[in-house]
């Protein structure tokens, strides 16, 4: 089956392609907008952004929305949690950190994590949740997102202890890196939703600044 993101049915993998399409116009515009290190985090943050809606909870609403005929077989009980707050339980943390170090991770992590501002769940029900529905859900369906985005649907709950509270006193975020990328993350995600076909083909600023 493919994972739905959106009520009309466009899947997951759709959705998330056109991400990833809009990054490579932005990088001819705006190449030196990021360093290419940053450019290749902001593609782990689109390419994961969405993931957590493959919960059986997301994927229900979605295909009776979309008047999928068996969508009733997706339908399960308990609470549902956002999907920002689950994407990062798909994140290959230790290949990540590998290719961009600790604060690349936080950075992707923390980018997807408030991609959408909502109320942040109890942690250990997140937790509960990721091992017992969402890996379930994973185990038992074969979601052909996971093989056209080349996502390994392996699942962890370490990412959220990675999670930086900006009304807290830690200080070491938000960065401007941090910024930078979110902030794209953000345009990317609009965009697509909103199917433009292209985001941006040159500058807005015809002096070349920012």
């Amino acid at each position: 089956m493919y994972a739905l993101a959106k009520h009309n049915g466009e899947t997951l993998a759709q959705h998330t392609k056109k991400l990833l399409e809009y990054i490579d116009e932005l990088k001819e515009v705006y190449k030196d907008f990021l360093p290419d290190v940053d450019w290749e985090i902001l593609k782990y943050a689109a390419k994961y952004h969405d993931v957590g809606k493959i919960n059986p909870h997301f994927q229900y609403k979605m295909h009776k929305l979309a008047g999928v005929p068996y969508a009733e077989k997706l339908k399960v009980k308990g609470e549902e949690y956002p999907h920002n707050y689950l994407s990062g339980a798909f994140l290959d943390f230790k290949e990540i950190i590998e290719l961009f170090g600790i604060e690349g991770y936080v950075i992707i992590l923390n980018a997807i994590h408030y991609h959408h501002c909502r109320e942040m769940p109890y942690k250990p029900d997140i937790k509960k949740y990721v091992k017992e529905v969402l890996s379930s859900f994973i185990n038992n369906n074969d979601i052909e997102d996971f093989k056209e985005l080349n996502i390994r649907p392996i699942l962890n709950t370490e990412y959220l202890d990675e999670y930086r509270d900006w009304n807290s006193e830690d200080k070491r975020f938000p960065t401007d890196r941090y910024i930078k990328i979110k902030g794209l993350l953000h345009r990317l995600d609009y965009c697509a939703s909103a199917h433009i076909d292209e985001i941006e083909k040159t500058s807005i600023d015809s002096s070349g600044k920012y």
